[in-house]
């Protein structure tokens, strides 16, 4: 068998795992709690006893702590040690049960003898005021398979004296299992309190696992009062009910005018009135329902038929119908599922989450240092100091002042198609806020003009009148969408700096790793050697000073009106905190924004984009450079020696570790990472002293053996040989573990298989592909890798035989061979550069074709010879080399372009799209077209087509074949023809094509 051992616990849905893993140690302790058991905070706890052998368990019952105790003591004895030790600072406990693996006369008849170890387990459980409780049919728990060996008693419950009485263990000799050939005894033990009242007692049954070589414990506890029982309200997606919700809230609001408000409380009203029709029309129609422990999503009538059968006969043959009417409810149920992902909604990478990697969830408390925060209070004062750090933190506003005002631009309001488009890339999926509106409601309410005018007035009074949306959480967010078009006139006004890469426009961590792999090839053939420093900011979106980020906007030349606005939209802040089940009380939030939001990653670029330009100022002596992503930075430096790279190294970190102080930002130390690239094959690896603790000193920063940076893993060598290995891993388990999703006669299809391999496979396994795979790169074994795996891939999209050639399976299965997939993608990322901004940190390593506006690096191609450039081997000079094969011209941040000046912002009253089925006969409907076209003078028909033969011997004719480029040409001749005609207020298009639609639409936009 290849790969590692899997240590951990079995995972179920239904119960919570508790097992401590600590690196080299096999666990022996196992503890599964119920999700039933969630509200009283079940916790592992290492802070009573830290020990392989011993697992401590509490539940939080009002202000009562229940301690539980399971033990595994092996032949040596060591749990029983270890508590002995330790018996003298433990708290008090109700329960400790497990395999002690020793004998007595006490508990065992048979055992004539005392066991100096068994005195001691004794004396320690009394104590801790426990002894042990005798079953009330009292025998063996380890039974021998050998008629010849006396059985013994091995597996013991310790409880309370008042407790023994009331809660006498039992033997469950119906639950009795066999082990290596050994039957082992079961203990089912029911505690309860005689202080509560008998039937108000809650009960639970905490289920106390060991490893696989010992038996198992079940305990039922009566832990305290049932809590009251809470219903879930929720008007179920596509019922009448969901209809008639659209309805009420479509009558509500057709009686709001639509008139704009000048002033922060007439917004406040707006919102309030249209909250009230949102909130109205959910109570009048929302469903209560109460699940149980019992309720499944897959249940039928039928379910409940066969089941009430099964109990009035209590036979084999009803149960098994029974059973199979489970089964075929269950495989309904999740053929439904699935149908609706991968046909109806057509998303089929969404079931990826159902073959996903489960992380355990949290079974240990918070720690505010060395102490766990198990009272509540605790808790949410120890995650708001947490999260909270930068509060109170100085800043230093006047390190602008090196940087020059930039012209304020004024701000457009925002238009119906501009609010439109931003809603269509909302989820359907999502679940509804506090408003109880999802994306999907807001679809269909903004169908209708009237509430379409009022959202366009309140979000364009929201900015003027300086008033964010509180109840309107769902609308909220959509013009939080609408306002990152603030990105549009960063970029276009280089008001991010080029080297910012991340959460900005065409600008992908691939850009960043190309650019460092082509820093290095370079540096190489000039004979230098380039090291890398990367560090981290601590909790960067929770420590944005708000005060320092309204200077920043203004220094960069923002709207006042934007200003004003997000001073109001961060002003006045509160969070909440969660954990599993529990929510604090709000908390004010007087720095940092919310990481979720959209408006976030541009906040992030903003804010970060005056630290850049200052370092470049400061830093302008030192031979080192700086790239942004996100809360990632990186320092690279190039010099003849790694001894010289560190010195420069130093003295960046230093520059940039100040200028974050300024802006009441810091840097986490501890997180910094060295890295030294080298093609000689020499062991030399210098550390850095960074004159920061803990790199300082003694204790210097070692640089890494591979170093894992935006999800690429670099070697010394620039191979990517440990890259290229663990993403194709990554993909051989994703595949294996999407075989859940079918079989021989259920689940996806073929064809549904194939689009989930495309959309989540690939994408995966060609990640940072660009950096070893290009002309000259040596990517053999590579490339076997990736072929292994598509070969894994296409088995699993036909279901054909392990022993199929892998031509014809990739052949079968639709699926280009990976060489020429990976040539196919090379090509597009070619020429992509050529539509990319003409600031982009990628142009400043190009030729001098493709520098447009950016400044040249000093290892870019523009600046090389022709001899340099023959040895430098990267994408980037190879894009370079093909990129004067694509003849298009790009203008990505044209004027027209900018979001709220496009055609259709304007004038989209006067664009129509007509979207009609291409499998249906149109000749009636275009014949009804001309008809109508030659009825009106006024009107100009253009009827347009165009493509490319396949023979390069003819030139661009109307043809069967369609290609979009000369779709486009066609309608751009046939527009400005129609134009220059007399009289004409009217223009129809018409195409035979079945991509016409979507062609139109791309037609009035600027740029193409």
């Amino acid at each position: 068998m290849e790969g590692d051992e899997v240590i951990g616990t079995p995972k179920h849905p239904d119960w919570l795992q508790m097992v401590h893993i600590k690196e080299g140690e096999v666990p022996h302790m196992i503890a599964y709690v119920s999700t039933r058991l969630s509200r009283y905070r079940p916790t592992m706890r290492r802070d009573i006893i830290n020990h392989r052998d011993i697992l401590v368990l509490s539940l939080f019952s009002g202000g009562e702590v229940l301690n539980l105790m399971n033990i595994y003591s092996d032949d040596q004895h060591t749990a029983i040690e270890h508590l002995t030790a330790c018996v003298h600072s433990l708290t008090p406990f109700i329960y400790m049960a497990g395999d002690f693996n020793c004998v007595l006369t006490t508990w065992d008849d048979y055992e004539h003898g005392e066991s100096s170890m068994a005195i001691s387990l004794r004396d320690t459980a009394s104590q801790i005021s426990l002894e042990w409780a005798r079953p009330s049919n009292h025998g063996p728990t380890r039974i021998s398979p050998n008629p010849n060996q006396r059985s013994n008693v091995l597996d013991l419950v310790f409880l309370a004296p008042s407790e023994i009485l009331i809660s006498m263990p039992r033997l469950e000799h119906d639950l009795q299992a066999v082990l290596d050939g050994s039957p082992l005894a079961i203990y089912k033990h029911r505690l309860s309190d005689p202080r509560r009242v008998p039937g108000e007692a809650k009960r639970c049954r905490v289920v106390l696992h060991k490893s696989c070589n010992v038996p198992e414990e079940r305990t039922d506890l009566d832990i305290g009062p049932k809590p009251p029982g809470s219903g879930r309200r929720t008007i179920k997606p596509g019922s009448e009910a969901e209809k008639s919700f659209i309805s009420d809230i479509l009558r509500d609001l057709a009686a709001i005018p639509v008139a704009a408000p000048a002033t922060k409380e007439g917004v406040e009203a707006l919102a309030n009135a249209i909250a009230t029709a949102f909130l109205d029309a959910w109570l009048a129609h929302l469903t209560e329902s109460k699940p149980t422990k019992h309720s499944k999503s897959w249940w039928t009538d039928e379910c409940s038929e066969a089941f009430g059968v099964y109990q009035l006969s209590r036979s084999l043959a009803d149960y098994n119908k029974f059973k199979k009417a489970c089964k075929d409810a269950k495989d309904d149920f999740f053929d439904e599922c699935i149908a609706e992902i991968a046909t109806s909604r057509k998303r089929p990478w969404d079931l990826m989450e159902w073959v996903k990697q489960r992380k355990l969830p949290p079974c240990e408390a918070i720690r505010d240092g060395n102490q766990p925060c198990h009272n509540m209070d605790d808790l949410w004062d120890t995650l708001h100091s947490m999260y909270n750090l930068a509060s109170g933190r100085e800043y230093d506003a006047s390190v602008l002042d090196e940087l020059p005002d930039e012209p304020v631009r004024e701000w457009a309001d925002f238009l119906e198609h501009e609010l439109l488009s931003a809603l269509k890339g909302c989820s359907n999926s999502s679940a509804p806020g506090p408003d109880h509106v999802t994306w999907v409601h807001l679809k269909e309410l903004l169908k209708d003009k009237h509430v379409l005018a009022l959202f366009i007035v309140l979000a364009n009074a929201c900015l003027r009148a300086f008033s964010p949306i509180v109840l309107l959480i769902t609308f909220s967010k959509l013009i939080e969408k609408m306002i990152n078009r603030i990105q549009f006139d960063a970029v276009k006004h280089d008001i991010f700096h080029p080297n910012q890469l991340g959460s900005i426009r065409q600008r992908s961590t691939e850009d960043a790793g190309l650019i460092l792999t082509h820093l290095m090839r370079a540096g190489w053939v000039k004979g230098l050697q380039t090291s890398a420093l990367a560090f981290d900011i601590t909790q960067f979106f929770p420590s944005i000073n708000h005060e320092m980020f309204m200077a920043v906007l203004r220094k960069q030349g923002f709207s006042p009106v934007l200003v004003e606005f997000f001073a109001s939209y961060l002003v006045g802040r509160s969070t909440v905190y969660c954990w599993n089940t529990f929510q604090s009380n709000s908390r004010s939030a007087d720095v940092g924004v919310r990481q979720g939001s959209a408006l976030s990653p541009v906040i992030y670029g903003l804010f970060i984009a005056p630290v850049m330009k200052l370092f470049y100022i400061k830093a302008a002596p030192l031979n080192t450079m700086l790239l942004s992503f996100v809360d990632d930075g990186t320092i690279p430096a190039q010099s003849k020696q790694l001894d010289d790279n560190n010195v420069g190294l130093r003295k960046a970190y230093k520059i940039i570790y100040l200028l974050f102080v300024a802006f009441a930002l810091v840097l986490e130390h501890n997180k910094t990472e060295l890295f030294h690239f080298s093609c000689r094959r020499d062991a030399y690896n210098p550390s850095l002293d960074l004159g920061y603790a803990p790199h300082t000193g003694v204790t210097p920063l070692k640089p890494k053996t591979y170093w894992r940076y935006l999800g690429f893993y670099f070697d010394r060598g620039l191979t990517f040989h440990e890259h290229v290995r663990y993403y194709a891993t990554k993909v051989f388990t994703t595949v294996q573990a999407m075989r859940m999703l079918r079989n021989s006669t259920r689940g996806l299809s073929p064809k549904q298989r194939r689009l989930l391999y495309w959309s989540c496979v690939v994408p995966i396994a060609t990640y940072g592909y660009h950096l070893w795979y290009f002309d000259g790169a040596r990517n053999k074994g590579a490339m076997n890798q990736l072929k292994r795996m598509q070969r894994k891939a296409a088995l699993w999209i036909t279901g054909a035989f392990r022993t199929s050639p892998t031509g014809s399976l990739e052949a079968l299965a639709g699926l280009i061979p990976v060489h020429l997939m990976l040539k196919k993608l090379a090509t597009c990322a070619v020429y992509r550069v050529a539509t990319l901004s003409d600031t982009h940190p990628l142009c400043s390593m190009m030729g001098e074709g493709l520098l447009k506006r950016a400044a040249p690096h000093a290892r870019s191609a523009a600046l090389m010879t022709p001899a340099m450039q023959g040895q430098v081997k990267s994408t980037v000079m190879e894009v370079d080399e093909r990129v004067h094969t694509l003849t298009e011209s790009f203008e990505p941040f044209a004027p027209k372009a900018h979001p709220g000046d496009r055609l259709l912002d304007h004038y989209a009253d006067r664009l129509h799209f007509d979207e009609r089925d291409p499998a249906q006969d149109r000749r009636p409907y275009l014949d009804e077209l001309i008809a109508k076209a030659r009825a009106n003078p006024l009107t100009v028909l253009a009827a347009t087509d165009g493509s490319v033969p396949q023979s390069n011997q003819y030139q661009a004719a109307s043809a069967a074949i369609i290609y979009k480029g000369h779709e486009l040409n066609a309608i751009s001749c046939a527009v400005r023809l129609a134009v220059k005609q007399a009289n004409c207020q009217h223009m129809m298009r018409c195409s035979m094509a079945a991509h016409s639609l979507s062609t139109n639409m791309y037609a009035t936009q600027p740029g193409y």
